[in-house]
Formats: structure tokens, sequence, C-alpha cells
């Protein structure tokens, strides 16, 4: 097995790639990351699995890369609008299966038990457990500024 690590060796990384699958956070430096330059890196008749934030991908781009056959097709379980207008091309492209946005689907039972400790949690004296750190930027960027942790 192959290893990569950091921005260096992105190019290689990609390069090595048959399949892509994004799973990244939508932060400043992830936006747009989806596009020409790096998905026409993967191997010719590569595969994007696109399962997180819609603003990773430039649609063009997909779709260019498509056309001429550098890609062979993708999954979108996720774009950038929230929802797809029926006059997107991706509806009918044979190259593209979309997804209703379920890549992570909750587990009730266990959603509702983690609510319900982060509630009781919020008691002075106690600490809530995975606290999302808005500073890290793991939320639309846009957004990060405005909200805080406590």
């Amino acid at each position: 097995m192959q290893c990569f690590s950091g921005d260096a060796e992105q190019h290689d990384f990609l390069a090595a790639s048959r399949t892509l699958v994004c799973l990244l956070p939508l932060t400043a430096q992830t936006e747009n990351s989806l596009n020409i330059d790096t998905l026409g890196r993967l191997w010719p008749g590569g595969y994007l699995s696109h399962l997180a934030g819609g603003g990773h991908l430039v649609e063009t781009d997909l779709l260019a890369l498509l056309g001429s056959g550098q890609l062979a097709g993708a999954t979108l379980d996720v774009l950038s609008h929230g929802s797809l207008p029926a006059s997107s091309l991706f509806w009918r492209h044979a190259k593209v299966t979309l997804t209703p946005h379920t890549a992570a689907r909750a587990l009730h039972g266990e959603s509702m038990a983690q609510i319900a400790d982060k509630t009781r949690a919020l008691h002075p004296s106690e600490a809530a457990a995975s606290v999302v750190n808005f500073k890290q930027g793991y939320w639309p960027h846009e957004a990060s500024t405005s909200r805080q942790t406590g």
C-alpha cells in the first residue's frame, strides 16, 4: 500500500487514484477543491464519489471531465444547491448517479441517547463531550465567525 501525506504529495496521490471519495469538511481551504485540476489528475476513466459538503465541487468542471471521458462517472450525494433544480444536467447525465443526501444515516437510538446526554451535561457543573470547535473551520466558513462555543 502506498501512503501519501500533506499538500506536497497531493498530486502524486491523485495520479495514483482510480476512485476519489470526498469526505472532507467544508472549510475555506477545501471549498472548490474538486475542480478540473484535482479531478483531472485521477487515472483516465477515474470515478468520483462525493459525499461531503456541496461547496467542494465545481460542477461545470465535473461535467467537462465526464464529457471528455477523463472521468468515467460520479456519484453525488450532495451538491452546492439545497435542492437540485429540475434544469440541472445531473438529473439526465448517464455517467452521474444522484443519491438523496443519505451518505451518513443517523442511528435514531444512538442519536437520541447522545442528545439526552448532552442536554444533561449542559448543567453548569458538567462538561459536554464532542463540542464542535468552530475555530477549526469545520462549518461553512461564512458561518464560522458568527458561531461561538461555550
